[in-house]
């Protein structure tokens, strides 16, 4: 027989324990990294210490090694992989058009009127406004600025910008 407080017995009010109900589970609880950082993350990224704004997408953030293998020892028995040059993809950054367009649009002027490479930092901010991770870039240029479309004869779309970089390294 079953008392009133248990669990299993109808109307009980004592939680089970470790399910949602019971407090203790809810203390307990440890950070899930799908459902607490990845859906959620931005990125912040700033020119020379300038901030250009925050952006939702980022990509081409990479690098990929030159390998060539090097014969050794008598007859070629070892073969040693030699990294050679170092090749860095371009960065691209997207974000809805806001009032920070406008600095990357006054940032794009002062590039074009003075030409030279930069510094560069990307941060992966979490939903609690902590940094993740950060990048540090050196010899930055613009590629390309791409603005939003404008078509008001379908339905209606976000107005989106991009902005593609060139960079000497991160690493």
């Amino acid at each position: 027989m079953t008392d009133m407080f248990s669990p299993s017995a109808p109307g009980g009010t004592n939680p089970v324990p470790g399910t949602a109900g019971d407090p203790s589970a809810r203390r307990q609880r440890k950070p899930d990294p799908l459902s607490d950082f990845a859906v959620t993350v931005y990125y912040q990224f700033t020119v020379d210490g300038i901030d250009l704004g925050v952006f939702t997408k980022v990509g081409g953030l990479g690098v990929s090694f030159d390998v060539t293998p090097v014969q050794s020892g008598g007859g070629g028995a070892w073969v040693h992989q030699m990294i050679g040059r170092v090749k860095y993809d371009n960065l691209r950054l997207e974000r809805p058009v806001n009032p920070d367009t406008k600095k990357v649009m006054s940032w794009l002027t002062s590039v074009a009127q003075q030409p030279k490479p930069t510094t560069a930092v990307l941060k992966a901010i979490s939903p609690h406004g902590e940094s993740i991770m950060e990048w540090n870039f050196t010899g930055v240029v613009p590629v390309r600025w791409t603005g939003p479309s404008f078509d008001i004869s379908g339905s209606p779309q976000t107005a989106m910008e991009s902005l593609e970089l060139a960079y000497r390294g991160f690493l």
